[in-house]
């Protein structure tokens, strides 16, 4: 998955949550107006929407994971590969040798302090989404 993608959807799970996701939020029970014509069971926007419902509240799991797993590697100690502490402990061990080097990986230090906070606030939105899903069951 790309960081487009994630993005996109952490993007769209905070649209609904916030109400602007129009037919995602409207009432899927089938309507208890009498109808003139034969009635087969719920309308096909009604169900269309409640399987809208049910693929949003699959991706918001999906995207969560992927949330989880980042945050957890950014959030690693020096052993993990791609962490904070091990790219300090790269731009240490490089500092002498390489300065220019050391200054583009800390400049990647920076990035992934902003991405950290970034999926702190991506992590929020989603678990709005989950208890919204919750409620849509």
């Amino acid at each position: 998955m790309s960081r487009r993608t994630l993005l996109a959807g952490a993007g769209l799970a905070l649209a609904l949550v916030a109400g602007t996701g129009g037919a995602a939020s409207a009432d899927v029970s089938p309507s208890t107006a009498p109808s003139t014509g034969p009635s087969t069971g719920p309308s096909k926007a009604a169900a269309r929407t409640a399987k809208d419902v049910a693929r949003f509240c699959a991706r918001v799991e999906r995207v969560e994971g992927r949330v989880n797993r980042l945050t957890g590697r950014i959030s690693g100690g020096p052993n993990t590969r791609g962490s904070i502490q091990w790219l300090q402990a790269r731009q240490k061990k490089v500092q002498a040798r390489n300065p220019q080097r050391a200054a583009l990986i800390g400049q990647r230090i920076a990035l992934r302090q902003n991405r950290l906070e970034t999926l702190k606030t991506r992590k929020t939105g989603l678990e709005k989404a989950r208890t919204w899903c919750a409620a849509q069951r």
